[in-house]
């Protein structure tokens, strides 16, 4: 019909059923533009955002935006558990012990001025703070004299880790880690000069900072961020990430990725973590974002147009094999289940048979029952035949059944029928 076998008319009424069943497919998948319509997936996973049929760039703009407003609720929390321990000065007794901490996480590395110069900064000024001497200054006139001061040491440390890169970067933070992990133990062993009541804040500050850092940056057990954390650094740097679609780049890999690549899995369970500690009046709609970012890349094509049948399964069906554990992380079991659903509705529409024959008048009398089977199978709340109806898709079958029954000019060949008509055929026979 598709090719003019039964004329120009019969091969208008196929093309309208081929463009009326991909706008139904389009709609069951991301939902209808401006939410009319039987409910689809996407509304499912997303029912705020469905209706616009947001794309990648939208979607990774909101997921960043609700990441980063996370980061910096946490900073604030962090920097207001650290107000009550600001006070306590090193004892000479407990700074005896730094040099224990800073080896045992350092693990023999050594800084080296040219390649790892914050490390090596780091490394002299703990030397000075150990010693009891005045930090070196940057001009003659500076007035400079030494401290003793807990909390000024550690944010002068922080600072100096703030702006390393590579392996400096993980020198520091080893640095870093160890004078943090020292002043939990020394105030623990009393051994700060200070209020007692400070010392017991200075533990707790440290706690809090401890799981931020865990969070937003967790490390492997060298110190190194880990794949999860590199995925977190890139999303949350706006010049790394300065798309949405780098955004989401960043968390998934690049569109059409089969596995779940390392630190996937780790870094949605950070982000779905910091959301709901420290941004939760937007850690549901943000999640919600991450899942259609998700779901919009199965089955969509890179051209962000509705990818084809085929393809669509392919994909659905690589992400539950393949990446299952990101699937588990995303979805509640309910909408698992919705997925699943219009899968086995795309199965069928995908469906060619391996030896398509028969009347064209045969195959075209299951296309309305099978398409009103396939609907149904979307198990998305929509009424098939309403669905069907809405669509268009009764009328033509009608339309061109009508047209056979009338027109004894050409007798029905073997004909080139599109996956989308056998196949509803085929899944009605197979149901039966």
């Amino acid at each position: 019909m598709r090719r003019r076998l039964y004329g120009e008319a019969a091969q208008d009424t196929m093309r309208g059923f081929d463009e009326r069943q991909a706008s139904a497919v389009s709609d069951a998948a991301l939902g209808r533009m401006g939410g009319t319509g039987g409910k689809s997936v996407a509304e499912t996973i997303n029912p705020a955002n469905a209706g616009l049929r947001p794309g990648p760039a939208m979607l990774g703009e909101n997921v960043q935006a609700g990441l980063q407003s996370a980061r910096e609720a946490a900073r604030q929390a962090e920097n207001a558990a650290w107000k009550g321990a600001t006070a306590l000065e090193a004892t000479p007794e407990a700074l005896k012990t730094l040099p224990d901490f800073l080896n045992a996480k350092l693990g023999g590395m050594m800084p080296d001025e040219t390649v790892t110069p914050s490390a090596s900064a780091m490394a002299r000024s703990i030397e000075r703070f150990i010693k009891g001497e005045a930090p070196t200054k940057a001009a003659g006139w500076l007035k400079a004299s030494p401290s003793k001061n807990i909390d000024q040491m550690r944010r002068s440390l922080g600072a100096l880790m703030d702006g390393a890169q590579g392996s400096d970067k993980a020198m520091s933070g080893a640095m870093y880690d160890g004078f943090n992990d020292w002043i939990t133990d020394a105030a623990e062993k009393s051994l700060l000069a200070g209020d007692p009541v400070a010392a017991m804040n200075l533990v707790k500050a440290r706690g809090f900072t401890r799981d931020v850092r865990a969070l937003f940056e967790p490390k492997t057990g060298q110190g190194t961020l880990s794949p999860a954390g590199q995925r977190l650094s890139r999303i949350l740097d706006s010049e790394k990430a300065d798309s949405g679609e780098a955004v989401i780049n960043a968390l998934f890999g690049s569109q059409g990725s089969k596995n779940a690549a390392a630190g996937m899995v780790s870094a949605l369970n950070s982000i779905k973590g910091a959301l709901r500690k420290f941004a939760p009046d937007v850690a549901e709609q943000t999640w919600a974002d991450l899942k259609l970012a998700y779901w919009t890349r199965l089955v969509t094509a890179k051209t962000g147009e509705m990818a084809g049948p085929q393809q669509v399964v392919s994909n659905i069906k690589t992400a539950f094999n393949n990446q299952r554990s990101v699937v588990q992380t995303l979805y509640s079991p309910q909408e698992m289940l919705e997925i699943r659903s219009f899968l086995r509705a795309m199965e069928a529409i995908a469906y060619k048979p391996p030896n398509a024959s028969g009347s064209g008048y045969t195959a075209a009398s299951f296309m309305k029952d099978g398409l009103l089977k396939v609907l149904d199978a979307f198990g998305l709340g929509t009424p098939a035949t309403a669905a069907l109806n809405y669509t268009g898709i009764g009328n033509a079958w009608n339309a061109a059944t009508a047209r056979q029954a009338v027109s004894g000019a050409v007798r029905p060949r073997v004909p080139n029928l599109t996956p989308a008509v056998t196949a509803a055929g085929q899944a009605y026979n197979q149901s039966r």
